[in-house]
């Protein structure tokens, strides 16, 4: 798995009770069946060691086309608490708005 944005450069940082330091080569990260990229760990006092890991976040444009979609196949369920024809204009400006360049979501 490859990360779609760029990172920092990660270097060594200590305070009184943390250590950041970046992760070996290569190194993963298993959680919940899936291999993670590890960017880092963080060292705690009292040795606990975590993985900071490259998690794959999903843009603001792919949630809110899930919206979107799921209000056009289900208005059901939305309008128990909702205005769903006034959310879906809501919805449709925001993405008309905001509509990736290049066309990736």
């Amino acid at each position: 798995m490859t990360s779609t944005t760029k990172r920092a450069e990660i270097r060594q940082i200590a305070t009184a009770t943390v250590e950041l330091e970046p992760a070996q080569p290569g190194e993963v990260y298993r959680l919940a069946g899936q291999d993670y990229p590890v960017t880092a760990r963080v060292k705690m006092q009292g040795g606990l060691n975590v993985p900071l890991v490259d998690l794959p976040m999903m843009s603001d444009y792919t949630r809110q086309l899930g919206a979107l979609k799921s209000r056009l196949e289900h208005p059901e369920v939305y309008a128990q608490f909702e205005d769903v024809e006034e959310t879906v204009a809501r919805l449709r400006q925001w993405l008309a708005e905001n509509k990736p360049k290049g066309g990736t979501l």
